[in-house]
């Protein structure tokens, strides 16, 4: 069934509603939306969406879209802006939310949040099943997406969490933190550029992606471009997986690494293109242990690899200046190598791309393509 929620109506209650029904909201311009209690099926959720046209959610108030105790949801098709807390908030207890196709953009908060407090579920509950894919997040004070909480905060672990093939644009803080998620977590495919402006207000923050608190998973095919900090560990989680992600121009704030990691859960960083760093190529803590293998790494300002004995390096190239490493052409940002380049290996590579020449296995580099109600956003660094 469909519900039409009119531009009067703020709060929508779960009460009526049923698993595959649709909540559309009319095209046009309106305050905050608070959903509360929606229940859906794992099969069958319930969809919020935009009808006729683009529906925008336009607000100074604290969240443009809150979901409170909602499970199985779907949220898709609006554009939000002028928050002064958060775009999307989930929250409550919410679990198994769907956010795509959303442009989230000129807040003074985050783009989205996703946590539940401990004192509000029963104990040992995890916040389970979210998939954020196909957004646009640009323009917001802090960070475009916090999912989790560190441990003095008193937040409930996450599992099945996805962030794939978001555009993230010009963030105060981080582009993507997540933190306390303990299983079965991908970051991938997403482009992340000019974050951590704000960085100085943090103390930790300002990098494109964030894995903190014990969260693991696999962190793959993503573009960072411009970030205080390209990835940044903050006591993950043992066994975290990251590979084929491409880090142009960190350090642009504070003049730190590309690869920044805090903390001792071992961790494996390979086939990973690192361009430009304003300092360190990859720094970790004197505590760090973990595995560099077969990374390219090229023009940095201090040292390429900074890392203690626990740290085995293997097969890494490190060049000091871009005419040194045979890209196809980094004044495109094309950081595909050709065959002269010392990071081929005649059938084996360093680095995230490969053979400019050579059909490549791995999935695009940068394949972002989000389409919001009839307008499309297009990735700009051709890694291809």
């Amino acid at each position: 069934m469909d519900h039409i929620i009119d531009p009067g109506t703020k709060d929508i209650s779960g009460r009526g509603i049923n698993p595959g029904d649709r909540l559309l909201i009319p095209a046009g311009q309106r305050s905050q939306l608070r959903f509360t209690g929606l229940r859906g099926e794992p099969d069958n959720p319930i969809v919020i969406t935009n009808e006729g046209g683009l529906a925008v959610v336009a607000t100074d108030a604290w969240c443009a879209v809150d979901l409170f105790d909602c499970a199985y949801v779907h949220v898709a098709g609006l554009e939000l802006t002028g928050f002064s807390n958060t775009g999307v908030y989930v929250r409550r207890g919410s679990h198994h939310v769907e956010v795509d196709h959303l442009c989230i953009h000129a807040g003074a908060g985050a783009g989205i949040r996703w946590h539940t407090d401990k004192s509000y579920v029963p104990a040992g509950w995890i916040q389970r099943g979210l998939s954020i894919h196909h957004c646009e997040i640009h323009d917001v004070g802090h960070e475009a997406m916090y999912l989790g909480g560190h441990d003095g905060q008193g937040r409930a672990p996450l599992e099945d969490v996805s962030v794939c093939h978001n555009q993230i644009e010009r963030c105060g803080y981080d582009g993507i933190q997540i933190r306390n998620a303990t299983g079965a977590v991908e970051v991938a495919h997403n482009q992340i550029e000019d974050v951590g402006e704000a960085a100085s207000e943090t103390g930790q923050g300002g990098a494109g992606l964030i894995a903190g608190d014990h969260t693991t998973g696999e962190w793959h095919h993503n573009v960072v471009c411009r970030a205080d900090r390209g990835i940044q560990l903050l006591n993950q989680g043992a066994g975290i997986d990251i590979h084929h992600n491409v880090l142009v121009a960190c350090g642009t704030v504070r003049g730190e690494a590309s690869l920044r990691v805090w903390g001792a859960g071992a961790f494996l960083f390979h086939q990973n293109t690192i361009v430009s760093s304003e300092a360190n190529g990859v720094r970790t803590s004197r505590s760090g242990c973990g595995e560099l293998r077969d990374n390219l790494i090229v023009e940095f300002g201090n040292q390429a690899i900074r890392v203690p004995a626990a740290v085995t390096e293997a097969g890494n190239v490190c060049l000091a200046t871009m005419g040194e490493a045979g890209f196809h052409d980094f004044t495109q940002d094309d950081y595909r190598l050709t065959r002269l380049s010392p990071a081929w290996r005649g059938g084996q590579f360093a680095g995230a791309l490969g053979l400019a020449d050579v059909p490549v296995s791995l999935p695009p580099a940068i394949d972002v393509v989000v389409t919001i109600a009839g307008r499309e956003y297009s990735g700009r660094i051709n890694a291809q």
